[in-house]
């Protein structure tokens, strides 16, 4: 399950994974929208991850590509028992909430894909309150 989100684009420095950053993600959202175990990183993925399937720790990501990787680099969803279900092309300065528990994987990535992610741990009404307001 992915979502795109109506939320503004960044307008990022050079050097981008700073405390400064952290503070203007984090003042797009509400202020009690981030659990304390939300984690906000810079995200690289190259080559060598092109179609692994997998999943994740975290239950959800919001994500926010600076490079999607490739032309035609796209992300695909699948079922548990590893079927393609669905799949989708996040362009750059775009946010993409995504279901991280189901089986995922970026495939075409021809260079190396950045991107800032926010990792959630837990996700309730008051994050779903929020992001459905934003689709």
């Amino acid at each position: 399950m992915y979502h795109k989100l109506n939320l503004p684009a960044l307008d990022l420095p050079d050097v981008w994974y700073t405390d400064k950053v952290d503070a203007q993600i984090r003042s797009m959202f509400p202020k009690d929208f981030f659990p304390n175990d939300t984690h906000i990183l810079a995200q690289l993925i190259d080559t060598r991850l092109n179609g692994h399937i997998h999943t994740d720790k975290r239950e959800f990501a919001i994500n926010y590509v600076l490079n999607k990787g490739g032309l035609d680099a796209h992300t695909s969803v699948y079922s548990g028992d590893k079927v393609l279900e669905s799949t989708y092309t996040q362009q750059e300065k775009e946010w993409y909430l995504l279901n991280t528990f189901k089986n995922h994987a970026v495939h075409d990535i021809t260079d190396t894909r950045v991107a800032i992610s926010i990792s959630f741990y837990e996700f309730g009404d008051k994050q779903w309150d929020f992001i459905n307001e934003k689709l």
